[in-house]
């Protein structure tokens, strides 16, 4: 996923408040599956 693909998703998303719960619960996920990577390796 490209850095610009990021911020164009961001501020899509930012326009609704749904969708920016929904890419809330995203960054969750993917934090959760980074600290789950650190810690198996």
């Amino acid at each position: 996923m490209q850095p610009s693909d990021f911020k164009r998703k961001y501020r899509f998303k930012s326009s609704n408040s749904n969708d920016r719960w929904s890419y809330t619960i995203a960054i969750v996920i993917s934090i959760i599956a980074f600290l789950v990577i650190w810690l198996c390796f």
